[in-house]
């Protein structure tokens, strides 16, 4: 199998999706590529200029993941929501906000819109649509972002574009499992708590996700928020009960859990690494590191040394490498 051919390093370096600094595929990036072997790199602001250098950026990093592992490709991933969230603005459409969009029709444009545009310059996983439902008017962090106030509304509008988005060969990436609209604090800054009581939480919070894993959602990221009447202990990226138990057996999800950034603040930062640990051994499959080249590093660290001591264990670590190879096999081609 090809997760036996990989070093221990190479295995958890595949488990890392990292944010770099610059526009051009340098060689310092090539090395400290080499060093950590990343399953994947999420692209900003800071990485783009224009098209044509995003398609370079995208097919040199696709070159270096060849050279180092033939079979397996790099995930390339960027927050592409729309409205106030959206990385790239010159030369690509600029989409409307998410609360914005009037129709079911409109939805699966804008997804397709989405596909072609960022497949067409490298681009293979798309961080959207948010599947939170804006149910809290003073919410920091969501508002717009979120398709509507209620479940049906947010089901009637991401399901769509979430079609539409992989039918053009996108990875969509469903967010902030399992419902950050309740919220009144930003995740950035702080942790945020949801005190529904829990069939709240299964009408309203649940519901869009279990209608996009019904219809082949791939991907979920999870909320740096804490939910009381399901783990008063443990915001949902470090709950074994909301990722495994709830999202995996309950809910039937097969596919590949993603954290949000591990660098937000909702988190805490000062004990990364044990954190990091923590959400692997919760569910987490994949994890976002946006920035900071020494909590990336950290993390590897942490993971790597909790494998070596015995506290992952090896079929736990191949779990979730098989579902990151997985959905790579299924969406991502190579020339």
């Amino acid at each position: 199998m090809l997760i036996d051919q990989l070093s221990l390093k190479a295995k958890i370096g595949q488990l890392l999706l990292i944010g770099f600094d610059g526009c051009e595929f340098t060689p310092e990036l090539e090395h400290y590529l080499d060093q950590y072997s990343p399953g994947g790199v999420i692209l900003f602001k800071r990485n783009y200029q224009n098209r044509q250098q995003l398609i370079k950026l995208c097919s040199e990093l696709q070159s270096w993941a060849k050279k180092q592992f033939p079979a397996i490709p790099l995930f390339i991933a960027v927050d592409h929501e729309g409205g106030r969230v959206q990385r790239f603005r010159s030369e690509f459409t600029l989409l409307p906000p998410a609360g914005t969009i009037k129709s079911a029709q409109e939805a699966y444009r804008i997804g397709k819109t989405m596909g072609r545009e960022l497949t067409g310059a490298g681009i293979n996983m798309n961080l959207a649509p948010v599947l939170d439902v804006n149910s809290n008017p003073q919410n920091p962090i969501i508002g717009d972002r979120s398709y509507g106030s209620t479940p049906e509304r947010v089901i009637e509008l991401a399901l769509p574009l979430m079609l539409g988005m992989m039918e053009e060969g996108l990875i969509a990436v469903g967010k902030h499992f399992p419902g950050h609209g309740d919220t009144s604090l930003d995740s950035h800054l702080a942790l945020p708590t949801v005190d529904a009581a829990p069939d709240i939480l299964r009408q309203r919070e649940l519901a869009p996700f279990a209608a996009a894993i019904g219809n082949g959602l791939p991907a979920i990221m999870t909320a740096h928020v804490l939910y009381p009447a399901w783990d008063g202990n443990n915001p949902a990226t470090t709950s074994p009960f909301i990722l495994t138990e709830l999202l995996r057996r309950q809910m039937g999800f097969a596919g590949v859990v993603i954290s949000d950034d591990m660098l937000m603040k909702a988190l805490n930062s000062d004990k990364i690494e044990i954190v990091a640990v923590q959400s692997f051994m919760a569910g987490v499959d994949f994890f976002i590191v946006g920035d900071k080249k020494d909590i990336q590093i950290n993390i590897f660290e942490s993971l790597y040394k909790a494998v070596q001591n015995g506290l992952i264990t090896d079929s736990r670590l191949d779990q979730s490498l098989q579902r990151i190879f997985n959905l790579k096999t299924k969406y991502i081609t190579r020339n």
